[in-house]
């Protein structure tokens, strides 16, 4: 007799998006942090836009290269830290590291500084590591292990549509609105809006239900 064997999971990759798709329209919460984590990238996607540039109004571009150095320091710095965190909750320190980095990003477009811009680059770097970190924990403790793939199948089509999104609607707003002149006045309005998502998101109880999931 053969020894008998499990039969292999559906690889179609529309089946995994649409068992996601049911699995997030099915709960409220989860639904609530995917569009979240969409609103962010919304909001960051724009904000890479338009940082560029922003910084060679001030700067050379061997100055932008030190700044992106400065921002990478605070990703592994931010990715180092970031088992010690959620051990009890996750929410709270997602929310609040959402709030830093919108604090950050509206900070570095106040004073056109290198080394005013470098240390909330730093800042921002940091907060960016540990809010990805979060969030994929949150959303892997909220769903059985056996429906991950499809449900992160869902979250990545959702997460990659507004990244585009957000940078037509920068660069719109750098070239129509604001102009190369302003560009710090966009970049504090992007973290502004950062801050407020955290905000929301803070006041949302249906959100918080994750926490006992």
């Amino acid at each position: 007799m053969g020894v008998p064997v499990e039969a292999p999971a559906d690889p179609s990759l529309l089946r995994q998006l649409a068992g996601g798709l049911r699995e997030l329209l099915a709960r409220r919460e989860l639904l609530l942090l995917v569009l979240l984590g969409a609103a962010f990238n919304l909001l960051y996607g724009g904000y890479a836009v338009v940082a560029q540039p922003y910084v060679l109004s001030f700067a050379d571009e061997g100055t932008l290269g030190g700044l992106y150095g400065a921002f990478a320091v605070g990703l592994l710095a931010g990715g180092a830290a970031s088992g010690r965190l959620g051990a009890r909750g996750l929410l709270w320190p997602m929310v609040g590291v959402l709030a830093l980095l919108g604090s950050a990003t509206a900070a570095s477009g106040l004073l056109p500084s290198v080394p005013w811009v470098a240390g909330c680059w730093l800042a921002a770097g940091f907060g960016l590591a540990l809010l990805g970190s979060l969030s994929t924990t949150l959303l892997q403790r909220s769903t059985p292990a056996e429906r991950h793939g499809r449900l992160f199948a869902a979250v990545q089509l959702l997460a990659w549509c507004a990244i585009p999104i957000g940078q037509i609607g920068a660069g719109w707003l750098s070239d129509r609105v604001f102009g190369l002149d302003r560009l710090g006045a966009l970049v504090c309005a992007i973290g502004v809006a950062l801050v407020v998502l955290a905000a929301l998101a803070s006041r949302t109880p249906a959100l918080w239900r994750l926490e006992a999931a």
